[in-house]
């Protein structure tokens, strides 16, 4: 049987050329992520900072002055309101009979618990955000991710309460976009106030 002397190819390496552009600058080094760093979800977290005071301010009063118009907060978070004077004309009255204005936390706690749903309160005095579940206790957010959390779960009913001057509120509406079609709760305000009334300090309410 004939044998046949086998054949060696010889390996050699193929460069290819890219245009000089396409390499990473000297001067530029690679980023790198630090694993260490807080991995923020989509509502954010306490690792985000608000803006100034007098700016939250400012873009609050913004919102509150237009109702019905959706503003921008930050990019993907337009925020619009509705005016709620009943609410801002109520007081209670105190077991030493004198008044003080409602909107206290325990005052919306009894509201949540009378309309069996959550409420968020967005508090622009103390930049923050708290979410009420009836039987559960408070969670308490920075005011960012509060209205991050409130865009994500529309289902919460948002209040805003504005404290220059003299205490307004307003139900609080969160979307993604500003094309959103959404005509919120028309009657939120007629729900609160008969929630109120309908709560444990409803003899020791009234309006003025």
């Amino acid at each position: 049987m004939e044998m046949h002397t086998p054949m060696y190819v010889p390996l050699v390496p193929i460069y290819i050329a890219a245009p000089q552009e396409a390499w990473w600058p000297r001067s530029e080094p690679l980023q790198t992520v630090d694993e260490s760093e807080e991995v923020l979800t989509d509502v954010g977290s306490s690792a985000d900072t608000d803006a100034p005071r007098g700016e939250e301010d400012w873009q609050f009063l913004c919102v509150y002055d237009q109702p019905a118009t959706w503003h921008q907060y930050e990019e993907g978070l337009w925020l619009k309101c509705t005016q709620m004077p009943l609410l801002d004309a109520c007081y209670v009255e105190t077991d030493k009979g004198d008044y003080r204005p409602f909107g206290s936390l325990a005052d919306f706690w009894r509201l949540a618990e009378c309309m069996r749903e959550n409420i968020a309160v967005v508090s622009v005095g103390d930049m923050c955000v708290h979410v009420l579940r009836a039987g559960q206790q408070a969670e308490k957010m920075a005011l960012k991710p509060g209205l991050r959390f409130l865009r994500c779960f529309p289902g919460n009913l948002g209040i805003l309460v504005l404290e220059q001057h003299h205490r307004r509120f307003a139900y609080l509406d969160a979307t993604w976009r500003r094309d959103d079609k959404r005509t919120g709760r028309l009657a939120v305000q007629s729900e609160l106030v008969m929630a109120a009334l309908r709560s444990r300090d409803s003899n020791h309410l009234c309006f003025w």
